[in-house]
């Protein structure tokens, strides 16, 4: 139970220290950024790598359930099921500019 507890700690710990590093990096670029766009490091360290995750998520979703139902019932509407589910997540992971979003 100790040992749970202290590796929880040491987690925790851990994600504070790399979170508030990205917050420091930010500030010193934000009066040259618009306020409107995300900031470059935070969008290069945790953005994009959720959105390779969200790619791989929506191309197996895509590749079991939906992409086959749909090429069965309705095969001319099968790009819609695909631009949401893997497009679009990797057009925003591999395309487009850091801090666009």
């Amino acid at each position: 139970m100790n040992r749970s507890i202290r590796g929880m700690s040491a987690a925790l710990a851990t994600m504070a220290i790399l979170l508030s590093s990205v917050g420091t990096a930010g500030a010193a670029t934000k009066d040259l950024e618009d306020h409107g766009k995300v900031n470059i490091v935070f969008d290069a360290i945790i953005l994009r790598p959720l959105g390779l995750g969200v790619t791989a998520l929506g191309g197996a979703l895509f590749a079991f359930p939906v992409g086959p139902m749909v090429a069965l019932t309705r095969w001319q509407d099968i790009e819609k099921p695909l631009d949401f589910l893997v497009l679009r997540p990797a057009r925003y992971t591999f395309a487009d500019p850091l801090g666009h979003h």
